[in-house]
């Protein structure tokens, strides 16, 4: 009999003392988030990761995404954004193509960022020595679909006044094909524009130097 009563004194106190405790409500983050990526590459230029890319991670988040930098750059293989800026699994939506160059289908992509994951930043990254652009400005002979790179940058009205300054600066060429990106989604996308005005965009141009691995921003 002694023992039941303390059998049920035990379950008694048990419960209430488990019912009392307040769950842990989970931490949100409220970092700007391009202060995120800013701080993000300043640890990768220093050997000092952060991140998670577990498996748990990317089960976590096997129904539904929540990226907060829309991240254009270009495909070469030395260039990895989720690296670069020491993110995890599902921090950054990512449009990779040579030079970065932008056409309908890849505007497409961030505007399904933008409109439908609500993404409120989108950062266009040229590279050092880059491919595309250096072709374009030696006017290497290119074939096949590879020549459709160059021909993009020929009309781009920033890069045709590089061209006729007689700049021969290739990084000025690489910085101007940034810009005309920019240029090109705002001019294009209805969508991109709506998020701007109503203040829930921001875009910024941004290079890395490869050498040094150090993003900056315009």
């Amino acid at each position: 009999m002694l023992f039941n009563y303390m059998f049920i004194a035990l379950v008694f106190l048990g419960f209430f003392g488990c019912s009392s405790q307040e769950p842990k409500s989970k931490e949100i983050d409220t970092t700007d988030p391009l202060q995120k990526l800013i701080e993000g590459n300043k640890r990768f230029s220093k050997g000092k990761f952060n991140n998670n890319r577990s498996k748990d991670l990317l089960s976590e988040l096997s129904n539904a995404q929540n990226p907060y930098a829309v991240v254009v750059c270009c495909s070469d293989s030395r260039i990895s954004p989720n690296v670069l800026f020491d993110t995890d699994f599902g921090d950054l939506f990512i449009i990779r193509t040579a030079g970065n160059i932008l056409g309908e289908v890849d505007l497409a992509s961030i505007e399904y960022a933008i409109e439908h994951l609500k993404t409120p930043l989108l950062v266009i990254m040229g590279h050092s020595n880059c491919g595309a652009v250096t072709a374009f400005v030696k006017k290497e002979p290119l074939h096949g679909h590879i020549k459709t790179l160059a021909d993009s940058l020929s009309n781009e009205p920033e890069e045709q006044a590089l061209v006729n300054m007689h700049d021969d600066n290739l990084d000025h060429y690489i910085r101007a094909n940034v810009i005309h990106q920019a240029n090109f989604i705002k001019k294009n996308s209805e969508i991109i524009k709506k998020h701007l005005e109503n203040q829930k965009l921001i875009i910024k141009e941004s290079y890395l130097d490869t050498k040094t691995g150090i993003i900056s921003y315009n």
